[in-house]
């Protein structure tokens, strides 16, 4: 087993808790968007991973965007 000692923690959600995703640009150009339903993945202090039925067409584009979750009673928003 190979070890990723620079690789930083990451917390798996098990079972996906439901988020939000806001596409705020594609290619670098500003786009306004309505919250899209994801699911929530896992996460760590260097960002997330999510699932989504949207195509982004990602491995194209460069896709700027901000996920929303809730935990707990609070709420939280994230750029990535």
């Amino acid at each position: 087993m190979n070890s990723r000692r620079n690789e930083p923690f990451r917390y798996t959600i098990n079972p996906p808790m439901t988020c939000w995703i806001e596409i705020k640009s594609i290619d670098l150009k500003p786009v306004n968007s309505k919250l899209a339903e994801a699911e929530l993945i896992d996460i760590s202090k260097s960002g997330c991973r999510i699932q989504t039925g949207l195509n982004l067409h990602a491995a194209e584009h460069s896709i700027g965007a901000a996920v929303h979750f809730q935990l707990s009673e609070e709420s939280y928003t994230f750029p990535g």
